[in-house]
């Protein structure tokens, strides 16, 4: 039987851990946590996504992470972060590096994700700035 088990160092875990934490307590997030809070029109969200919005194809990208208002798929999430990463969108760059850094939705890919994080740092994303000074803590 082959070994699924995933194998994460301590310091990848302490990494990915201050990262979400960040993430949360910057209120990165666009969307609130409740798929059925008033004001949040998840399908005027989906439409300006697919006309190319950049900041709702972040936002659509989040709801596919968290399952508001559309099926939680990871994958998914990774594609609309991409889009709206490639239109230069900072959150969607720190987002997208979560995933690459987490594995989620995709293979995990630290270098990848380091540069995600770099160019949302160079737009003064917080996030990234503090996801970057702890990989590099890391490396030392």
């Amino acid at each position: 039987m082959k070994d699924t088990a995933i194998r994460v160092t301590l310091g990848e875990v302490l990494v990915i851990i201050t990262v979400m934490v960040a993430f949360y307590a910057s209120n990165v997030l666009a969307i609130q946590p409740d798929a059925g809070q008033q004001g949040v029109d998840f399908e005027k969200i989906a439409k300006a996504a697919a006309a190319g919005d950049a900041i709702q194809q972040y936002n659509y990208g989040v709801m596919h992470e968290t399952g508001q208002g559309v099926q939680q798929s990871m994958a998914t999430a990774v594609e609309w972060y991409a889009k709206s990463a490639a239109q230069g969108y900072e959150n969607a760059q720190y987002n997208l590096g979560v995933m690459y850094l987490r594995g989620l939705g995709v293979d995990k890919n630290i270098p990848r994700a380091i540069e995600l994080f770099e160019k949302a740092a160079a737009q003064q994303n917080l996030s990234a700035i503090e996801a970057l000074e702890i990989l590099k803590n890391q490396k030392q």
